[in-house]
């Protein structure tokens, strides 16, 4: 059971890894760019080409229809002016009036001997030098019949048509229908004329009486080459059909029953179609004027289209060819498009490993080129972070040492202070037992409680207490002056945050000045924040001083913690009260200082309102 398992789970795989989709997936960026790029140039290319050979064989289609369809329109003027000189021919092929009366009325046998005679020799005359014209007939109302023929190797146009044969009767109708105009009369057989006569009927022109019928056998090959010269090399085939749709003249003689009944049923004078059956464009034009003959023109399809098909491979083998060159270009434009990438790959897999010091040339202004100087920029950031996060790891084990250390025995401090006291009172030093009060009450602050928030009256006992030593050093002349609105008293701020600002003012203001110093401190209530200032009237900082200092003071904490290396830090107590505010209130708030030489120095912050909760214990630790 376990091996049928087993055979099954790598055919699932081998289903799913043929997945096209995830093939794709799974390809290189190099590949996928490659198979994009071809396949939008194969498919615009064939795309193109198949739209330029449809447009080319449709202008070619077009073209040649209209020139087939002028040949025809000069066609059929040619069959008009054949039309109209074989009109022009029945009336001048007999002789005057009186001579057929005297034929049709007369029953002397040597008169009629003699019009006959005058009426072939006649005929003779007018149709030998027409090639159109194959034979002639006169035939009177009383059955006299006068035929010539310009051949004795054909048939006669007697033996055609014998008076009252079927035939005869035939055109005799069809000429009598048309009261004196010529006519034409097919006899056809299988929807071909054999032959081709025209007739028409004589009349007395006194009274317009019937005097017979003459008529005249046409030679269908005059047509035929009549017409040829006028084709060129393109042309299949020329077809002349009757109103009847009887096939006239059939150049090839291939024509058949089934192009025969398309013709039928077509209703407009003129115009043209496709014969997928003989792979052909068929043009016709029907005459405007009688014998309305319809004339058809075939052009054979592999003869038209044999310079389409030169081109189509023209075509073929030129965008082969743009192809072929298009996909070294894209190869080339790929590769040099996915060489940073791999290199950037590599970086990323040695940053990986632990190498920071990777940096990576590429030579580029393009996006790319930014991406590797993002890249590198990055790599150099981590480098910072990661030494940063190491320093602060080793100052924070140093700190918690130190804490330690500090927590060892702090009794030991208060119980010798104790002492020290309980020695001034018996030895009547009340100055002695007074500074070491105020001393422990400032240690106290220091490393007593554990609460990170006092209220602002117990950070101005601190005040106090830091005062009377100060004074008791400086023989009372510093003088300390505090402005505080009521509503300030009990806000929570960070243990010892004015304090140090007391003591910078004067180790760094006062302390050389022999006049008395004043120290004013501020505190009120601006809108929802809590503004407060500690001002001193010592000698003050120069302006380009002041401005580092300012700048130093305006750093978030991230960034002055990565400037701690650079071993430039000044005003410790300063920097250890800018960095608990920024710590405790955001990097929005903080330190700001306002002097003049020898006027005053002014440190003044704003800390909100609404009260904070403790920050973390890594907070408390960076204070």
């Amino acid at each position: 059971m376990s091996k049928t398992v087993d055979r099954s789970v790598p055919a699932v795989k081998k289903r799913i890894n043929l997945n096209p989709i995830r093939i794709y997936q799974n390809l290189p960026i190099r590949y996928k760019l490659m198979l994009v790029l071809n396949l939008l140039m194969i498919s615009s290319l064939a795309v193109l080409t198949f739209l330029n050979y449809k447009n080319s064989e449709s202008s070619l289609t077009k073209k040649s229809t209209q020139y087939t369809q002028d040949l025809l329109k000069m066609m059929e003027y040619r069959l008009k002016d054949y039309v109209v000189n074989l009109d022009l021919i029945t009336l001048g092929l007999l002789p005057d009036n009186d001579v057929l009366l005297d034929v049709s009325e007369l029953s002397d046998s040597l008169k009629i001997y003699e019009d006959a005679y005058l009426i072939e020799n006649h005929m003779k005359k007018e149709i030998f030098p027409r090639d159109e014209i194959q034979s002639a007939a006169f035939i009177t109302t009383n059955g006299s019949y006068f035929a010539v023929d310009k051949s004795n190797k054909t048939i006669s146009i007697k033996q055609l048509m014998p008076y009252n044969g079927e035939i005869y009767k035939k055109v005799l109708a069809k000429a009598r229908e048309s009261k004196g105009s010529p006519v034409f009369y097919l006899d056809t057989m299988n929807g071909r004329a054999e032959n081709l006569f025209l007739a028409r009927m004589v009349y007395n022109i006194h009274d317009y009486r019937e005097i017979g019928l003459i008529t005249m056998l046409l030679g269908k090959d005059y047509l035929k080459t009549a017409l040829e010269d006028m084709v060129n090399e393109d042309t299949e085939n020329i077809i002349i059909f009757s109103p009847d749709n009887d096939i006239i003249v059939d150049k090839n003689e291939v024509t058949d029953a089934e192009l025969t009944e398309k013709l039928a049923r077509i209703d407009d004078n003129s115009g043209w179609f496709i014969d997928e059956g003989r792979h052909c464009i068929v043009s016709y034009l029907i005459m405007n004027d009688k014998p309305n003959w319809k004339i058809i023109s075939t052009v054979s399809l592999d003869s038209l289209y044999k310079d389409i098909d030169s081109l189509r491979k023209k075509m073929v083998l030129s965008s082969l060819a743009i192809v072929v060159l298009l996909s070294t270009l894209s190869s080339l434009m790929t590769t040099d498009f996915t060489r940073p990438f791999k290199k950037l790959i590599r970086g990323m897999e040695k940053v990986q490993n632990g190498d920071h010091n990777v940096q990576i040339v590429l030579n580029r202004k393009d996006e790319i080129g930014y991406l590797g100087e993002a890249f590198n920029r990055m790599v150099k950031e981590m480098k910072n972070l990661t030494n940063w996060v190491y320093q602060e790891q080793l100052t924070r084990k140093d700190a918690e040492i130190k804490a330690l250390q500090s927590q060892i025995n702090p009794h030991f401090l208060f119980n010798t202070l104790d002492s020290i006291n309980w020695m001034a009172h018996l030895n009547n030093v009340p100055e002695i037992s007074e500074m070491v009060t105020s001393l422990s009450a400032i240690m106290e602050a220091s490393i007593g409680r554990d609460d990170k928030l006092i209220s602002f009256s117990e950070e101005l006992n601190y005040i106090d207490n830091y005062a009377k030593i100060l004074n008791k050093r400086y023989a009372n002349r510093i003088q300390l002056i505090k402005e505080i609105e009521p509503e300030v008293l009990d806000i929570k701020i960070p243990r010892l945050l004015i304090q140090p600002l007391i003591e910078n003012a004067i180790y760094h203001g006062l302390e050389k000045d022999k006049e008395v110093g004043i120290i004013i401190i501020t505190a009120k209530i601006i809108d929802d924040k809590v503004m407060i200032s500690v001002m001193d009237n010592g000698e003050g900082i120069g302006e380009k001083e002041l401005k580092l200092i300012n700048e130093s003071l305006s750093l978030d904490n991230e960034t002055y913690y990565k400037s701690l290396n650079t071993g430039k830090r000044k005003g410790i107590g300063l920097d250890n009260v800018n960095r608990r505010i920024k710590l405790f209130y955001g990097d929005e708030y903080g330190l700001t200082i306002e002097s003049k030489k020898n006027m005053y120095t002014k440190v003044y912050f704003s800390i909100p309102l609404t009260p904070v909760t403790n920050p973390s214990e890594g907070g408390d630790q960076a204070v």
